[in-house]
């Protein structure tokens, strides 16, 4: 039978919208899943173009069963040549191939986009997890700068009060070295005080006594080492002190004592006689009886005084000396001389006639 020439086909139109379709239901899994994959952004449009070829492929399903249902005219088939049709199964073949072909890159493409959405799925929970580590590192660094906050408020503080309290250290080592100046300085004068009332002359009157003078210094020393610091009771004890001193050796003071005197064959015997401060440096002195005059002094030197009695005296010496002790007798002198008087016969042993005797 003669081919008939001029045209397509139908045969050929078939196979093609044959390859057209299985291409599509192959690609279409494909291109759900790819929809599904892609933002929201692009999938809109692209759904519309899925939309739009799957009415596509529609409209071709349809013309293909309406081509299918075409019957010859003249009630005989369409011929084909030999040529004609070893050409189309070339055709056939190599569509086939190529859809063959295309399913393979589809499942390529399909796994490898399994394993990229696989590895998108370890990404995107790997980064949940990182934000999740992320938000509790953040609220720890936040509770951190909060107690950081606190500690620097709290050093701040801290460093405030040592400042002040330095301050005050520094203000109480002043005033510490104030207080030891202050108690040496007290003690050296106390020192000094004891020395010149151990120098100075032991014959004084009853408010003058020699041992109490030194005894009341002696015990302000040892008060002034036991202190911690110059109180004013202190201060005011060493004045008092220091002023009686200093009245003493103004003083010239009327007074009894009873003195180891010497007579004129060389004895020593004691007698009571008048007496009369001059100052701090010596004491006139008059025995009641008259017979000895002369002058307490420092027989030494001013660094290493020795006190003692000066007799042998001139004419004029002693009348001066005498003159200026009954000078100064207090109104009832009498009466203290006559009751010292009886008190030295009273002391002395034996008849009258045995003391002129031994007086000779």
């Amino acid at each position: 039978m003669a081919a008939k020439k001029g045209g397509i086909s139908p045969m050929v139109v078939l196979v093609t919208w044959l390859v057209f379709i299985l291409g599509g239901l192959l690609a279409r899994p494909f291109l759900d899943q790819y929809l599904a994959f892609l933002p929201d952004a692009l999938q809109s449009p692209l759904k519309q173009q899925v939309a739009e070829k799957d009415m596509t492929i529609a409209s071709l399903n349809s013309r293909i069963v309406a081509l299918q249902n075409i019957q010859p005219t003249d009630g005989t088939g369409v011929e084909i040549s030999e040529e004609r049709r070893i050409e189309l199964e070339k055709i056939i073949t190599e569509k086939t191939q190529q859809a063959q072909q295309a399913e393979s890159q589809l499942e390529a493409t399909t796994a490898t986009l399994n394993e990229r959405r696989s590895q998108l799925a370890a990404v995107e929970q790997d980064i949940a997890d990182k934000n999740e580590e992320f938000a509790n590192a953040q609220a720890v660094y936040d509770d951190l700068r909060n107690e950081t906050a606190i500690i620097q408020a709290r050093q701040r503080g801290l460093v405030a009060e040592v400042d002040r309290l330095t301050g005050y250290v520094g203000e109480l080592d002043e005033a510490n070295a104030r207080r030891v100046a202050t108690k040496e300085a007290l003690v050296h004068n106390i020192d000094r005080l004891l020395i010149q009332v151990k120098e100075s002359i032991p014959l004084a009157p009853q408010k003058y006594e020699y041992n109490a003078r030194i005894q009341q210094v002696q015990a302000l020393r040892d008060k002034s080492a036991a202190s911690n610091w110059v109180s004013p009771e202190l201060q005011e004890e060493y004045t008092s002190l220091y002023l009686k001193e200093l009245e003493m050796a103004r003083s010239s003071e009327y007074f009894f004592a009873n003195l180891p005197v010497t007579d004129a064959l060389g004895t020593t015997t004691s007698k009571w006689a008048e007496c009369l401060m001059r100052g701090n440096w010596g004491v006139y002195y008059r025995t009641l009886d008259g017979k000895n005059i002369g002058v307490y002094e420092n027989l030494g030197t001013v660094d290493t005084p020795r006190w003692g009695f000066r007799e042998n005296l001139p004419d004029d010496a002693k009348s001066h000396i005498e003159m200026t002790v009954i000078s100064n007798r207090v109104p009832d002198f009498q009466n203290k001389v006559q009751m010292l008087a009886e008190r030295q016969v009273a002391s002395q042993d034996g008849t009258i006639w045995q003391r002129n005797f031994d007086a000779l």
